[in-house]
């Protein structure tokens, strides 16, 4: 027996160490988290205007169009419970914060980051900003990426031999940011905006009437209980927004897990002085034109300066 386990020990520690060494050299290449992490810690004391949620207020506001001093928070695929969790982790960080910009999405009651269609990047979150998430192995870069994937990114990054591959540049590689702010190029075309709708309506309509997503629906209700709560206590403005999409994608969402969202908002609006809400969902009255879309969900970089300076006036207005 002695000997068996001896020898099992004897076999998985390279093993052990190659992971190790795997992770130490992983979380040593830089990333996004990393800059907004290292922003907050440095600068979170001066901002007045704080924009979280998705990629549709990642890409879509811009806080160079602020007269308030104002840092984007937002990233791909972060969901309501995330918002809510960096809101508490500098909560007393927060001395000149005004207002809170929270972006409400088709899909932002009806799923979290880890339910949704990218789960891994939960362990950004873990490691990253030191925001606990619910599995154990995203406590870990090795455990949530396939060997290969893994491999291509330490390969690319310390040998400079792989050419930027799409299957690793989205979490190898800093992207160039500006006050947490990435723009996006403009559409095609039609054609892709109407592919590019199709697919995200898709992949963002759930069945609402399945019991794990009421769960989820009824967890980020609360969640955004807790948001306005928190808005309390630090006396400042939340503003709900809906960012605008192309006529391929709001055409094709579900009606009733659209209305629901819709009129949850409306109703904390509506019982919180402190809340407003501004939906673009539809873009109505056409403000912007093909050209401010990259694809039929996220503007480009010409609609988030429509969408930034639209905010702006909106919350000079509030004053």
């Amino acid at each position: 027996m002695k000997k068996f386990i001896l020898k099992t020990i004897f076999f998985l520690l390279p093993i052990l160490v190659l992971a190790v060494i795997m992770e130490i050299s992983l979380r040593a290449i830089p990333n996004d988290y990393k800059q907004k992490r290292n922003y907050m810690d440095s600068h979170s004391d001066e901002i007045e205007v704080l924009v979280l949620g998705s990629s549709h207020s990642l890409y879509g506001i811009n806080p160079k169009y602020f007269s308030q001093k104002t840092y984007n928070m937002a990233y791909v695929s972060q969901s309501l419970d995330l918002d809510y969790k960096i809101l508490e982790k500098y909560y007393n960080r927060f001395k000149n914060l005004k207002t809170i910009i929270v972006d409400i999405s088709y899909f932002s009651l009806y799923a979290t980051l880890e339910t949704g269609p990218e789960p891994w990047r939960a362990k950004n979150y873990n490691i990253y900003y030191d925001i606990p998430t619910s599995k154990t192995t995203n406590n870990f870069e090795v455990l949530t990426n396939k060997l290969d994937i893994n491999y291509g990114r330490i390969k690319l990054y310390y040998t400079k031999k792989i050419k930027n591959d799409k299957a690793f540049i989205d979490s190898t590689f800093t992207t160039k940011m500006y006050d947490g702010w990435i723009p996006l190029k403009p559409a095609k075309n039609t054609d892709d905006l109407e592919e590019t709708g199709v697919a995200a309506a898709k992949r963002h309509t759930y069945d609402i009437a399945q019991k794990s997503r009421v769960e989820i629906h009824d967890e980020l209700t609360n969640v955004l209980g807790k948001i306005v709560d928190w808005s309390k206590q630090k006396k400042v403005k939340v503003v709900f927004v809906t960012t605008p999409t192309y006529k391929t994608y709001y055409n094709r969402i579900n009606a009733a897990q659209w209305d629901n969202t819709h009129k949850i908002i409306e109703d904390i609006c509506r019982k919180n002085s402190n809340c407003q809400y501004i939906n673009l969902l539809k873009n109505e009255g056409n403000l912007f034109t093909e050209k401010d879309f990259s694809d039929a969900d996220h503007l480009s970089e010409t609609g988030a300066e429509k969408m930034s300076k639209l905010i702006n006036q909106f919350l000079t207005s509030m004053k």
